[in-house]
């Protein structure tokens, strides 16, 4: 197999990548891992040294290295071609190998493992759980982890008398060895040695040769312990997961899952009547799988009943839409976010669309971990929506084409023809995913650890680990503890959905594809377990397809999907159910394809594995696919057989152990095992290859303890722990006299006052660092007056998520008629809504409307006055980013600290900094530049506000291994643009720094020293020392000190788009009976499904419809309906009536297109920044296919939505081709029947 790559390197980059490469294709290199750490070490260190962090360059090819590293060690050879490069992959060998050659290709398998299980050993977890299990403190009452690995020399004493009692009977052995299953669980605690049952399987797993992972999904975990010794050692130990549900071809036939199979099922039936029973069994599955989703507003009863190709073309656009959204969502989230503080506009968490499929709050809180963050929420229901959508389609269009099919699927001269049928075979391949999504998650299971532990490995500890899966043990463990709802099912169908989990599949996979495997040759013989038992076996079924992750370091991995949250700017993995399986696999998948290597076939790591089935039970295949079949009572009912266990080693004793103990080899093996196995034995030493990316990372330093001359006052420490965003930035954290530094005084403080002493109850939300807390402490002494009850924090009063604690405050308020002033974020707030339907409905309604109207679009309905006293204050509709509270937040803090004096070595660069923030046209460019980040859509909480702008006077640099130290590193211009991914403003800044904007005039004039700009300073000239030209680090300084500094540079943004400041200016000027904009809204949105202009293109938006059947974009659209411009309104939000003198700071950054015709439906298109820069440059002539995917959805959305309203339809048709870039205009006659006239623009 050959395989070419394209990495996404440039320059230097590209050429030091290609040098890489070469010294891999040494053979001798390939062949010694110590080698291949070398060479990557020296590319590491070279692309820290050479290459520019700030683009990613860094990211990039550190991921690109490890990548290409780890692909050599697991067997890949590099080539040159052209002027590219390509991998070979080397032929897997089957069969026909000699003893020595078997032995060969295990160690050649082990050694691919190798590093990575080496990698995770040096882990300091690892360490921490070998020093924790071998050496407890005394203090902690434990026991050595060593009392539980039996003595090899003791144990075959044990054996040997037992064999010598004469009194033994048909199981001599019954009293040296008595094995048992212990299953491990969360809480669970050894009896002899104190430690954790969890840590201590994790501990001997750690003997395997192959690596360590989690594995996300359903898990079970046994040691298999030896009563017979004194502290019952630990024989072995298994772990069962979910079932993988790519396994190959050869399991899927064997289950009857495959097509092929299926279809060799079929042409073997040789009556009609069979082949009609097949044909209903398929249709009964198709009925099942639909019963099981919830179609509320995706598709009718009738159209689920009576498919067509329409419905089905409508779901996928729906599912398309739903995954468009589920991204827009995390992508904001990712940006807005740090930690969980989440500064986004609140208000748009309530626009979920009127036709957005229910996902009850129930469903999505089955998950272990449910997430509290709103965003998150939206983001798991467009999920479920898009699931919801995409497999209603796909079982619809199985169910039409079947029945479109039936004749030829039920007569035997047919048959074959029908199962050629591509569209036939999709749809069975539709009606086997469907069985497999049933059953695969719930009645089998993955064996993925299963072995012995030293020194019963000699006894063939293995063969009795695999023996004891058999046992209904188990199986009754695994009833019980997955009895509940299935989740991702529960949220398909909006209902819970607990499904029969009678374990009837085992599954597993040998660690060699030659040689002998533990699983050969285990039997159990009929009526071990029960009567209805027959002779249960591990049969080996085929081949593994060598797929999956094992070859790639830890530290590959995580520099790979570094890389790829790089690119794509949000986290689309989130290790959430409904997302897909192994979250692992996913996200490497996806970085791999970004970083130009196909992933395919590059996860392939050419070490297949023998696949073995074993079926509790013969009627299991049967019952896998869904036909009548009767289990045996000990699978129905395993807690009547836990006994088996007993029985089963019995067999083993009698079976194995037996004949083993004839083995002189292994018995020699036994004896001389006296030292106990210890994995602090099996630690190798530490290396120091080290990622860039953590030898470069930003350090958490606490700061040095100073003395109180060098800090000057309280003042001083306050502020800089504020810059340093330590424990005391929270306002619940802060003193009274803290507390009065960073308040400003608002329009809001006196709102608020006034109405809590009117009896009005007020709800703060909001984002956690907006000032909700802040503002309940501030107002302490009114509150007290008035009697309210206040909750300052409802997450701090919830209990395990339960939101009924503040419920009851709630009610208390309203019985003792007093105001109920709180401060809640807005997943609580959520909960809060819910559970007072019930118990305050008339309440909960007003908080209900509040909640949902905190915008206005166009005239305010009598509706919006206040209804009962209360009132909901959305602090994230206050953004910081304001000139009025920016400014005066700078102005507080510069003043405060120009009255202290501090020492220069306590912060080099304050002074410097602090004569330049006071300065008037400095606070001016600073004020536009959060200005331009506002009018772009993006806001920030005042925490993150307060901080950076600490950091700007301070210079502190969060990112540098001194935070606070001189130079013009820490610069105030230069901090401001600083990185920490803590904060989402930090990472918004980039978007105006300067530096990104070019000007050839100016840009020129900065950077050469022969033509230096030395007028127009309001300072000293800020040049460094340096050659006749600037590096890039220098220019960059210069370039942000001369925007703030000098008189000339506010130019450093004169040629930036217009699209910017024309939107700007919009949303300032713009009012609601403005004719011009809307206009050009409607030609813009008609350009997007026409390229060429037409006449009434600006006066009348046409409801196009692209006619496609398939996953391919349309390239013609057609239009007979229209909206005229006058039923179009070009909407600019509003702050309430009822709070509008609450928040006069707020301001719009986004407009509404909304259709105000018959059948409305507040039906809408919200035009943000960049929607509105998408939509001007369709104007211009942008040709569809380079529109945003996330802007063309939203198109969609909405001239889909316009589709339900009442438009009348046409006789004139336009029919656009996107690829001809022409028009046709035709108009029909009045009976339809021929056309009159044909234009063409």
């Amino acid at each position: 197999m050959i395989v070419p790559i394209e990495p996404p390197l440039q320059g230097i980059a590209i050429d030091r990548f290609h040098a890489l490469a070469k010294a891999l294709m040494n053979a001798r290199q390939r062949c010694h891992d110590g080698d291949l750490q070398t060479l990557l070490a020296e590319d590491l260190a070279w692309a820290q040294a050479h290459l520019d962090p700030e683009t990613g360059a860094v990211i990039a090819y550190e991921a690109t290295a490890r990548v290409l590293v780890d692909l050599v060690r697991s067997g890949w050879q590099v080539r040159e071609e052209g002027y590219g490069l390509e991998l070979v992959a080397e032929r897997s060998r089957l069969g026909g190998l000699t003893p020595a050659q078997i032995l060969a290709e295990k160690r050649r398998t082990q050694a691919i493992f190798q590093p990575t299980v080496h990698a995770q050993l040096k882990e300091p977890a690892v360490r921490d759980l070998a020093q924790r299990l071998e050496k407890p403190s005394a203090r902690s009452g434990k026991k050595p982890v060593s009392c539980l690995i039996a003595d090899g020399g003791e144990l075959h004493t044990r054996l040997l008398a037992a064999r010598q009692n004469p009194e033994g009977g048909d199981d001599p052995f019954a009293a040296a060895i008595r094995p048992y299953l212990q299953w491990v669980t969360a809480d669970s605690v050894d009896e002899f040695t104190g430690h954790s049952l969890r840590e201590i399987w994790r501990y001997f797993r750690y003997s395997w040769s192959i690596p360590q992972f989690s594995t996300p999904g359903r898990q079970m975990l046994y040691l298999v312990r030896d009563a017979a010794h004194p502290c019952h050692a630990v024989m072995g130990i298994i772990g069962l997961n979910n079932s993988a549900l790519q396994m190959g071809e050869d399991r899927e036939s064997h289950l009857g899952w495959s097509f092929k199979a299926l279809a060799a099922r079929l042409q073997a039936i040789d009556s009609p009547a069979a082949l009609a029973t097949e044909y209903e069994w398929m249709q009964k599955q198709l009925t099942a799988a639909l019963a099981d989703i919830d179609p509320d507003m995706l598709a009718t009863a009738d159209e689920l009943a009576h498919p067509n190709h329409e419905t089905i073309a409508r779901l996928r656009r729906r599912a398309q839409e739903f995954d468009r959204l589920r991204d827009e969502t995390l992508r904001e989230l990712t940006l807005a976010r740090s930690g969980n503080d989440a500064p986004v506009l609140l208000a748009d968490l309530e626009e979920l669309n009127d036709d957005h499929p229910p996902v009850a709050e129930a469903m999505l809180n089955l998950e272990a971990k449910p997430s509290a963050n709103p965003s998150m929420q939206k983001a798991r229901r467009h999920l479920v929506a898009r699931k919801r959508a995409a497999l209603l389609a796909e079982l619809l269009h199985a169910r039409l084409t079947l029945r479109e099919q039936q004749s030829a699927l039920i007569k035997l001269e047919q048959l074959a023809g029908a199962l050629a049928n591509k569209e036939v075979e999709i749809a069975l391949q539709t009606v086997l995913a469907a069985l497999k999504s049933r059953y695969a998650g719930i009645n089998m299971l993955e064996i993925s650890t299963c072995g012995a532990i030293p020194p019963y490995q000699h006894l063939l500890g293995g063969k009795l680990a695999a023996l004891l899966l058999f046992s209904p043990q188990i199986a009754d463990d695994y009833r019980t503890l997955y009895s509940g709802p299935s989740i991702i099912a529960s949220q398909l169908r909006n209902a819970p959905i607990c499904r029969d989990n009678p374990l009837v599949y085992l599954g597993t996979t040998s660690l060699y594809a030659h040689g002998s495997s533990q699983y050969q040759r285990v039997r159990l013989s009929a009526g071990v377990i029960s009567d209805q038992q027959s002779e249960l076996r591990y049969q080996c079924i085929g081949l593994s397809t060598g797929y999956g992750t094992l070859q790639f370091m830890a530290e590959t991995t995580r520099a790979v999907e570094k890389y790829f949250r790089k690119v794509r700017n949000f986290q689309d993995v989130n290790s959430i159910f409904g997302e897909g399986p192994s979250p692992k696999l996913r996200r490497l998948v996806a970085g791999l394809r970004e970083l130009g290597f196909p992933p395919n076939t590059l996860t392939r790591h050419n070490r297949q594995r023998l696949i073995y089935a074993a079926e509790l039970a013969t009627q299991a295949r049967d019952f896998l696919s869904a036909r009548p079949v009767e289990l045996p009572d000990y699978l129905l009912k395993p807690q009547d057989f836990r006994d088996a266990t007993e029985r089963i080693a019995a067999f083993w004793r009698n079976r194995w152990l037996a004949s083993r103990l004839r083995h002189v080899p292994s018995m020699t093996a036994l004896l001389a095992a006296v030292t106990p196995w210890q994995l602090s034995d099996h630690i190798p030493a530490q290396d120091s290859v080290q990622s860039v990316q953590e030898s470069n990372a930003p350090l958490e330093l606490e700061l040095p303890v100073m003395k109180e001359d060098d800090v000057g006052s309280d003042t001083f420490r306050f502020w800089r722990e504020l810059a340093a965003s330590g424990p005391k930035t929270t306002s619940d954290s802060m003193t009274a006299a803290e507390l009065a530094r960073i308040h400003i005084e608002l329009a809001l403080e006196g709102f608020l006052t006034e109405s809590i002493r009117n009896g009005i109850s007020v709800f703060l939300t909001g984002n956690a660092g907006d000032g909700k807390t802040h503002l309940l402490r501030k107002l302490a002494p009114v509150l007290w007056e008035c009697g309210a009850i206040v909750v300052e924090d409802a997450t701090a009063l919830m209990r395990r998520d339960q939101i009924n604690p503040v419920l009851d405050r709630w009610r208390q308020a309203v019985a003792a008629q007093v105001p109920f002033c709180m401060g809640i974020n807005e997943y609580p707030l959520y909960l809060l809504r819910i559970a007072a339907r019930s118990l305050l409905p008339i309440h909960a309604a007003e908080l209900e409307r509040q909640c949902r109207s905190r915008l206005v679009y166009g005239p305010e309905s009598a509706d919006e006055a206040l209804r009962e006293k209360m009132l909901v204050i959305d602090l994230s509709l206050r953004n910081p980013l304001n000139r009025e509270i920016a400014g005066r937040m700078l102005t507080k803090m510069v003043g405060e600290l120009e009255s202290i004096t501090v020492a220069a070595k306590s912060a080099p660069e304050l002074a410097r900094n602090l004569s330049r923030l006071r300065d008037p046209q400095v606070q001016n460019r600073l004020m536009v530049i959060f200005e331009r980040l506002s009018d772009m859509g993006f806001r920030t909480t005042m925490r993150e506000l307060w901080i950076i702008l600490a950091r700007m006077i301070f210079g502190y640099r969060a990112d540098a291994k001194t935070p606070l130290a001189d130079g013009s590193a820490h610069w105030y211009s230069e901090v401001l643009f600083a990185e920490d991914s803590r904060f989402s403003l930090c990472r918004n800044l980039q978007l105006t720094d300067p530096v990104c904007h070019s000007h050839p005039v100016w840009d020129s004039l900065l950077e050469d020293s022969e033509e230096v700009v030395t007028s127009g300073w309001q300072f000293d000239l800020p040049r460094p020392k340096t050659a006749p030209r600037l590096d890039r680090v220098a220019f960059k300084t210069l370039k942000r000190a001369f925007y703030f500094e000098n008189e000339n540079g506010k130019a450093c943004f004169d040629l930036e788009d217009t699209d910017a400041s024309d939107f700007r200016n919009l949303l300032r000027r713009h009012h609601d009976d403005d004719p011009v904009a809307t206009h050009q809204m409607i030609e813009a949105i008609n350009r997007a499904y026409c390229p060429v202009d037409f006449p009434g293109c600006r006066d009348n938006l046409y409801l196009w419809n692209g006619h496609r059947f398939h996953e391919q974009p349309s390239r013609c659209f057609m239009a007979n309906r229209n909206i005229p411009a006058g039923e179009l309104k070009l909407l600019r939000p509003r702050i309430p009536a009822r709070i509008c003198t609450a928040l006069p700071e707020f301001e719009a950054n986004h407009l509404l297109l909304r259709y105000i015709g018959q059948g409305s439906n507040q039906i809408s298109l919200r035009v943000d920044f960049p929607l509105y820069q998408t939509l001007q440059r369709l104007r211009r002539g942008l040709p569809r296919k380079l529109i945003p995917e996330r802007d063309i959805f939203r198109l969609e959305a909405f001239i889909e939505a316009l589709h339900s309203s009442a438009v009348s339809v046409e006789r004139r048709i336009l029919s656009a081709h996107l690829e001809r870039r022409e028009l046709l205009e035709i108009q029909i006659s009045p009976d339809g029947r021929r056309y009159e006239r044909i234009a063409k623009y």
